[in-house]
């Protein structure tokens, strides 16, 4: 399993937005940067932090050769995916779980 990185954006010293990532490589997809969570503080949700963190992973997933980006979200996140697909992040697979 591959460790989780966090990138932050600050305000003033403050942490305002947050995302986990890892580097991952799947058999059918090969190498990606996967994101596990985006948090974005919300008094700050219309300032573009959330922006620049999409920005600079993309612009990480390109310098480290990685042909995709890939961010994980709950099908309950209905607020966070109208924000994805403001970034150009299309929807392209559903994962399904149970518990053991």
């Amino acid at each position: 399993m591959s460790k989780v990185k966090l990138a932050v954006s600050e305000d003033s010293g403050a942490i305002v937005a947050c995302a986990g990532f890892r580097v991952r490589e799947w058999r059918v997809s090969g190498k990606v940067l996967h994101v596990d969570d985006l948090e974005t503080k919300e008094s700050v949700r219309s300032k573009n932090y959330g922006k620049k963190l999409p920005d600079w992973r993309k612009s990480l997933a390109k310098k480290e050769d990685r042909a995709r980006l890939r961010l994980g979200s709950g099908t309950n996140q209905t607020v966070a995916h109208k924000f994805y697909f403001r970034q150009s992040l299309p929807l392209r697979a559903c994962h399904f779980e149970a518990n053991p």
